[in-house]
């Protein structure tokens, strides 16, 4: 439970938090598990498209920065990053070759991600978040934080309703 893997409902009983979803760890920076994702392989499985484990001593949504242990090489080397919504859209690209993207926890992109990225000397971003209305702001929002430390933005349209792993599959 501490880990967010069951869940005690107001019954009493427990459920396992990632039934019917996609499950698979969230890394530190140098590649240690300290959390799992899960997004939904089903309209009726439980809660929203994405969960996280619930922020423990080894996880904080707040300064983890998904794919980096991947990608933190080619973003120092390259002084550039792609920001994308999801994990599931940040492995797609790693995956086609684009391994120099992470994702946030979803749209909870915060200025400590900004820092952290800023520490591997990046100087431009690509910010390709999902095409519908959280995408967009958190897109604004994002580009903000990043502008105000003068770093050079760049918005990836990606057409409503659509994400960059679908726009890949396409």
């Amino acid at each position: 439970e501490t880990a967010g893997l069951l869940k005690t409902l107001e019954n009493g009983k427990k459920k396992v938090f990632f039934s019917n979803r996609i499950t698979f760890p969230i890394l530190d920076a140098m590649g240690g598990i300290i959390g799992f994702s899960a997004r939904k392989i089903s309209e009726q499985a439980f809660g929203p498209k994405y969960i996280n484990t619930p922020e423990t001593p080894l996880f904080k949504k707040s300064n983890t920065i998904y794919g980096l242990s991947f990608c933190r090489r080619r973003i120092a080397k390259e002084k550039s990053v792609i920001i994308v919504e999801g994990q599931i859209d940040a492995l797609r690209l790693i995956q086609s070759g684009y391994n120099l993207t992470v994702a946030g926890q979803g749209t909870a992109f915060t200025e400590d991600h900004v820092k952290e990225l800023l520490k591997l000397g990046v100087e431009k971003v690509f910010l390709a978040l999902d095409g519908d209305r959280a995408g967009l702001e958190a897109t604004s929002k994002i580009g903000d934080f990043f502008q105000k430390e003068g770093v050079d933005v760049k918005v990836i349209q990606i057409p409503e309703g659509k994400d960059p792993d679908t726009l890949l599959k396409e």
